[in-house]
């Protein structure tokens, strides 16, 4: 079975420094996540953008990257 604790204990301390939005939950990370495994691999590969809009919407401010 998955241990989800160290998601959970992510997810805590992110809520408790304000770097996470109040009302993530676990579940719904690895829900999101699972879609990562499927994406396509070489030129189309799509997880690192998805994955980055998960992250976003985690985040009480949206994270812009160094150019």
């Amino acid at each position: 079975m998955l241990q989800v604790r160290p998601y959970v204990v992510g997810l805590d301390a992110g809520k408790e420094d304000g770097t996470i939005r109040k009302d993530a939950d676990p579940r719904d990370f690895l829900q999101l996540t699972g879609a990562l495994w499927r994406a396509a691999h070489g030129p189309e590969d799509r997880a690192p953008h998805m994955l980055a809009l998960i992250l976003d919407g985690l985040r009480t401010q949206r994270y812009e990257p160094r150019t």
